[in-house]
């Protein structure tokens, strides 16, 4: 006799069954495709610069407070404070200098190899070492950096990189963390940590880690910013520059950062000259971002943000956000010819392109002879000089009136000595 079935169950198999073949099968059917946001197909020119101003812009506002009051000194000694002063103290507004790849790209087009400079129809302007002083606020004097022989081996660079190869921007920001904890460690723990190295590994010379705190801040500085290049790493020879913080002030770093640059552009741009073509001529070395302020100061392409026309270094006084609004605007890029600004006249024997510090000439200024401003002691001693030009034409007159007497009585008694001789 069959099993009576409960009132549960037999309202179960009633019920229709789940097809959890077909929900397993809709979760295998492929995605809705998303978007396209791929600048590259959308302008197969696109570049994307290494040189970034944010990365380092991060990492001193991180470690600006752990600072101790020796490595701000030797921080404020190296000839890059101009430009790491800026945002150290937050003088600037990160927004506006977000710059635009798209931008470059076009403007790389308009560099001719043969003279280094960006051409505009009958315009042009260059990247000059006084061009990267006005805009970056770097020195502009002494030795040429030398970008040769690209190895360096030193206790430094095995202390904190190892031997492999060169270091990354990564592991330059984690290696800063921690030279700056050991370098701000008490003088107890500190002589400990010593003890222990000297245990393990007998070290010749003694660590100033205050130091190698600030040539790895000026790693960094260089590694994103001034010397950026495809491979984000650092050239050997900029980074020994960087761990001898004594002999770091006397080279000429403006011409430094200009020469790397130009030197990049002019080969990429005889390479992309073999190809042919109206393409980018690609990713570039340096502080690319030079060219769009160097476009503002040279053109008036757009106007300085209100409140900062005076602003030094001139990265302070340009938002390059306004400058990608402008630029779009913009058909053809030889229209610019019409915006240059006009040289003005000056006496200095400076490159063309370069404008006289305005602050210089207004000490010059206060410094007028007292000629020029009509001084009255000059005018007094114009008189006394008239006065006595006048006793002494005076003189003379009546020196010739006596000589005149003189002359005049010799006569007479020449003539009474002739008439007697002649009576006789």
């Amino acid at each position: 006799m069959a099993q009576e079935m409960s009132p549960q169950k037999e309202e179960a198999q009633n019920q229709p069954k789940r097809r959890f073949k077909m929900m397993a099968q809709k979760s295998k059917s492929k995605p809705k495709p998303k978007p396209n946001y791929d600048r590259k197909a959308k302008h197969p020119d696109y570049v994307q610069f290494r040189c970034n101003v944010n990365a380092f812009n991060s990492i001193i506002t991180d470690v600006k407070d752990k600072l101790n009051e020796r490595q701000k000194k030797l921080l404020k000694n190296t000839p890059f404070w101009n430009l790491i002063e800026v945002f150290y103290n937050r003088r600037i507004d990160m927004n506006n200098i977000n710059k635009s790849d798209l931008d470059l790209v076009q403007l790389l087009k308009k560099f001719d190899p043969d003279t280094k400079s960006f051409k505009f129809g009958t315009e042009a302007f260059k990247i000059t070492g006084n061009a990267v002083t006005q805009i970056l606020g770097l020195p502009n004097e002494g030795k040429s950096v030398k970008l040769v022989n690209d190895r360096y081996t030193s206790t430094f660079r095995i202390r904190h990189f190892g031997e492999k190869g060169k270091p990354s921007k990564n592991l330059v920001e984690a290696e800063l963390l921690k030279t700056i904890s050991l370098a701000n460690q008490p003088k107890k723990e500190k002589a400990k940590a010593e003890q222990k190295k000297e245990a393990e590994e007998e070290e010749e010379e003694e660590v100033d880690y205050d130091k190698e705190v600030v040539s790895i801040i000026l790693i960094h500085l260089c590694m994103t910013f001034l010397f950026a290049n495809a491979s984000s790493t650092l050239h050997w020879k900029v980074f020994e520059h960087c761990v001898n913080l004594d002999t770091l002030s006397s080279y000429s770093w403006a011409s430094a950062v200009s020469a790397y640059m130009n030197e990049s552009l002019v080969a990429k741009a005889k390479a992309k000259a073999k190809k042919g073509g109206e393409g980018s001529i690609g990713a570039v070395s340096g502080c690319i971002i030079l060219i769009l302020f160097l476009l503002c100061e040279r053109t008036n392409i757009i106007q300085p943000i209100l409140g900062k026309e005076k602003e030094t270094p001139a990265i302070l006084k340009w938002s390059l956000v306004e400058l990608h609004t402008r630029f779009n605007q913009i058909t053809d890029l030889n229209d610019i010819e019409g915006i240059f600004k006009t040289p003005k006249k000056r006496k200095t024997t400076r490159e063309e392109e370069d404008t006289v510090d305005k602050g210089i000439l207004k000490a010059y200024k206060k410094r007028k002879t007292t000629r020029e401003e009509g001084d009255p002691l000059d005018k007094k001693k114009k008189m006394q000089k008239k006065e006595k030009e006048d006793e002494g034409q005076q003189r003379e007159a009546e020196e010739a009136e006596d000589q005149g007497k003189c002359i005049a009585i010799q006569d007479l008694l020449v003539k009474s000595m002739t008439d007697q001789i002649n009576y006789h």
